[in-house]
């Protein structure tokens, strides 16, 4: 597998079981250069000053066990909006190769609602993607999302038909031919103003990747305030200071109880051994090639 910047024990390696459900070696190298990105972001996080927090089924397993979960397949971290601005904006000058800090103004084609920081020299290729022969960088990733206010909860509706408006204008000049990448990252800018026009709002959340009000989480700005130191895998990484109430809102009271769940990715082709450069091209001639 590639080289890591951080150590890890040999028997991280070994197949394990938790819960009734058995994680291979070939996971555990993909989780190995996660936490190896992971690593290489709070250091620039630290560095710079930017607060972020563990999220999603990071957290969760975090809270839990201090642990991956064990059938989870990556790492979730979010911001709020000035720190990933500020992320955003730091980016080019902090992480060079292996490392790259990607979102929707750094690479032709890529349009989804986050940044991802992804490494060279692996491959995460999701497979419903491979038919539109998108060639953004497709290395192992970690995700940052960025939280934003909701406006009062009788203007949603009104608010995602604006900006899913945006987002199907950014998705046909896409599907144009020889359209203008400039053109596509003009209209995502319009696209990230309108959700993040609602400021010091009491409710929060990852609205440029919610397609519908139906999607939102109700997570309390109060909620992301000073971080809280927490384990996970060995690092001592920041956690929102109110948890709990994040992880009610978002698995429900009984969120300790493992429940196993299918990743919501749909199909995922890992390496942590041969670049994505490598394989991608394989799968437009043959997808069925990996």
């Amino acid at each position: 597998m590639v080289n890591l910047n951080i150590s890890l024990p040999e028997q991280f390696f070994a197949p394990e079981e938790r819960y009734g459900y058995v994680t291979t070696t070939e996971m555990k190298k993909v989780w190995a250069v996660e936490l190896d990105l992971l690593a290489e972001f709070d250091r620039v996080c630290r560095k710079r000053g930017l607060r972020y927090f563990l999220d999603g089924g990071t957290l969760l397993g975090a809270v839990r066990d201090g642990r991956f979960i064990p059938w989870d397949d990556d790492i979730d971290l979010i911001m709020l909006r000035e720190d990933y601005e500020r992320l955003k904006a730091i980016g080019p000058e902090e992480f060079h190769a292996p490392y790259f800090l990607q979102n929707a103004y750094t690479d032709t084609d890529y349009r989804r609602g986050m940044c991802q920081l992804r490494r060279d020299g692996t491959a995460q290729i999701l497979r419903r993607e491979i038919a539109k022969r998108l060639p953004f960088h497709q290395g192992i990733c970690i995700d940052i999302f960025c939280l934003d206010g909701l406006p009062p909860e009788d203007q949603w509706e009104a608010f995602f038909a604006e900006k899913q408006a945006v987002r199907k204008r950014i998705g046909d000049v896409a599907k144009r031919p020889g359209h203008s990448p400039e053109e596509v990252r003009e209209l995502f800018r319009e696209y990230e103003g309108i959700c993040s026009r609602c400021h010091d709002t009491k409710l929060v959340d990852s609205v440029m990747y919610k397609r519908t009000p139906a999607r939102v989480w109700r997570l309390r700005r109060e909620w992301y305030g000073e971080p809280v130191p927490m384990v996970f895998e060995g690092l001592t990484l920041p956690a929102p200071p109110c948890a709990e109430g994040y992880l009610r809102e978002h698995y429900g009271s009984d969120f300790m109880t493992p429940v196993q769940i299918s990743s919501d990715h749909g199909e995922t082709i890992f390496s942590a051994e041969t670049p994505w450069t490598e394989i991608l091209p394989r799968l437009w001639e043959d997808p069925g090639a990996v």
